[in-house]
């Protein structure tokens, strides 16, 4: 089915009347429209064009747009294809594409399917960048000094778009890290002819207010014309002559504008640039006010503690230069000395008291009749003993004689219990005898040596000795006509060993 067997070719102002008066006319499903379109596209055959890369994206397959100065065409390279490029495809590189046209039949988008690339060059814009960048760098423009942000901000600026989501991202960032941040919007464009100028007339009129602390400048993600506004030579002029703190947060963490060179800090997303200007977050700002106050607390009571120190000194000193005082010091004083010298007396009276005591003692000691009743002490402590040991020698005799009478009556018991196991051994010898296990055994060990001949015959080993061998398969198996093969080794045991041998030939039978 070709594609103009089923489209009618009218004209624009016969478009109403033939689709009420014609009947006849084939209505199509969308995918059948696609797909039709699709081969009408493909049969224009194949085309070389040239332009400049401007998006690139790579997953399995390759995905890029090339354009020049009025157009663009969204182009994919197979994966097969992208492996086999001897260079790597960068945004901005002019390349010669000869491909095929296709229509994608899920979306009906237009693509041009590249068969082949060539490097052609660096593109215009690539190149007119470049230049600048240079010319920029060789003025001096991008090694300017370099300020730090402010730790503490009050107020930052944001020149972008009221319409994206860079502000959104940027509040939102701000309020989470830090709500006390004030954000002032100075609007202007973003991309097009147009953004360079408006973007200069916000960054100007910032300037001239003069109530932010910090400026962001920026725009969210977008393909690489969409940031070429960021990169206006002016532009960049005047972000590097900024006499404000400025941050550029253009694009994503790859993109890359010449504000980035010029300004004091380049973020790699606006949201980073929202984390620059919140160094100190609401949470530290608490704690940081917390500890001040704690601070302030200790300082406070250390003071008043020095003060009742002093004051407690003070009054110390004045109470001891009292006159009263001085008399009662004096008063104290000498009760201390009274207490003492009564304490002094009456340790010497107990001393002295003592001393006698201990004299009467010793004169007691040499009187006749002490002298008497020590002896007699001792007399009877002497006789005590003696008295003591005759008993002890007594009772010993009367346990040696109750030993004697023991092992008399144990040695009787003895030799009767011997006498008893005597007679019951020659019971038991006389029994054995009975028994004749001499002849029993002998008759055992014929018949056992009777056994031990017949095993012997029936020993395959023996069979072995007089001349016969067994042969074993791989699988240590008794090898047989039907479970050999050629190329098979064998196993054979023979009297005093084995062979092991490789079947050459097998031979049946009839």
């Amino acid at each position: 089915m070709q594609f103009n067997d089923v489209v009618n070719i009218v004209d624009e102002n016969e478009i109403t009347t033939t689709s009420r008066n014609n009947s006849n006319v084939r209505v199509l499903s969308v995918s059948e429209y696609v797909k039709l379109t699709d081969q009408a596209i493909r049969n224009f055959g194949y085309a070389t064009v040239e332009g400049e890369i401007s998006e690139l994206k790579r997953y399995s397959h390759l995905y890029f747009k090339i354009k020049d100065e009025l157009s663009s065409v969204d182009c994919i390279m197979w994966q097969s294809v992208a492996n086999s490029l001897h260079f790597e495809p960068k945004v901005g590189l002019k390349v010669r594409i000869t491909g095929q046209s296709s229509i994608y039949q899920k979306t009906g988008q237009f693509k041009l399917v590249a068969h082949r690339m060539e490097e052609v060059g660096l593109g215009q814009i690539m190149e007119q960048l470049r230049l600048l960048k240079e010319k920029l760098a060789s003025q001096g423009i991008f090694d300017l000094h370099k300020r730090e942000i402010p730790r503490f901000v009050n107020t930052v600026g944001v020149i972008t778009s009221s319409e994206g989501q860079v502000l959104h991202d940027i509040e939102r960032t701000i309020e989470l890290r830090n709500d006390g941040v004030h954000i002032v919007l100075y609007k202007a464009l973003v991309q097009g002819k147009e953004a360079p100028a408006s973007l200069r007339k916000a960054l100007k009129q910032a300037i001239e207010d003069n109530i932010c602390d910090v400026l962001i400048i920026g725009r969210g993600g977008g393909s690489f014309e969409d940031l070429l506004p960021f990169s206006d030579e002016a532009l960049v002029r005047d972000v590097a002559n900024c006499p404000i703190p400025i941050i550029s947060a253009v694009g994503h963490e790859p993109d890359v504008a010449l504000t980035d060179f010029a300004a004091d800090v380049r973020a790699a997303t606006p949201t980073a640039a929202a984390t620059f200007v919140t160094q100190v977050t609401k949470q530290e700002l608490y704690a940081f006010v917390t500890e001040c106050s704690e601070r302030l607390n200790n300082a406070i009571a250390s003071v008043l503690d020095d003060k009742k120190m002093a004051l407690a000194n003070l009054n110390q000193r004045l109470k001891s230069c009292n006159p009263l005082l001085y008399i009662q010091n004096h008063e104290q004083r000498l009760q201390f000395l009274v207490r003492q010298l009564q304490h002094s007396l009456q340790n010497k009276i107990t001393n002295l008291n003592l001393k006698l005591q201990q004299l009467n003692q010793n004169l007691s000691q040499y009187e006749p009749q002490a002298l008497v009743n020590q002896k007699q002490l001792k007399v009877e402590a002497l006789i005590n003993k003696l008295n003591e040991a005759i008993r002890n020698i007594v009772d010993n005799r009367v346990d040696r004689l109750d030993f004697d009478n023991t092992k008399l009556r144990l040695d009787n018991a003895l030799t009767t219990l011997i006498s008893k196991r005597q007679n019951t051994l020659q019971q038991s010898v006389l029994a054995l005898q009975s028994l004749r296990l001499e002849d029993k055994f002998s008759s055992m060990l014929q018949l056992y040596q009777k056994d031990l001949a017949k095993l012997e015959t029936l020993n395959p080993l023996a069979i072995l000795k007089r001349g016969y061998s067994i042969t074993y398969n791989e699988e240590h198996k008794v090898a047989s006509i039907d479970n050999i093969k050629l190329g098979q080794e064998l196993e054979t045991k023979l009297t005093c060993g084995k062979v092991i041998s490789t079947i050459t030939q097998i031979i049946k039978d009839n």
